[in-house]
């Protein structure tokens, strides 16, 4: 069963750092959701920092895992930086495919550890 193409909240955790975490399948649709959500929350909040939790992805094919990079490059035009925590090994062999293109991907652990590093960066315009 296809889950209904909706974004995931946007979460405002305080000194310029905003969080979204998408669950189950994700797919173009969801993603470009999820991407433009993000993108309009960290303009409006005037974030530095902007995290993308994929801890509850269940499902995501190599198309869509380039888009989730995209969104990461996105996030980082605005002026604010994308730290993705919560990626599983399954998620993580399809982002090294070749010309997946993470080398520049800020990563975490989990949503506590990119909220750790967020807070830590100097209270500049950016987070890194």
């Amino acid at each position: 069963m296809r889950e209904h193409a909706t974004a995931a909240p946007v979460v405002g955790l305080g000194d310029g750092v905003v969080a979204v975490t998408p669950t189950g399948t994700l797919d173009g649709a969801r993603v470009r959701t999820v991407t433009r959500t993000l993108l309009e929350a960290v303009v409006a909040r005037r974030a530095r920092c902007a995290i993308l939790d994929v801890t509850g992805v269940s499902a995501v094919d190599s198309r869509t895992a380039r888009r989730l990079l995209d969104a990461a490059l996105a996030v980082r035009l605005t002026g604010a930086e994308c730290v993705v925590c919560g990626i599983r090994p399954d998620l993580a062999r399809t982002l090294v495919r070749p010309g997946a293109g993470p080398e520049t991907l800020v990563t975490r652990t989990s949503l506590a550890d990119a909220l750790a590093y967020a807070l830590r960066r100097p209270g500049a315009q950016r987070c890194g």
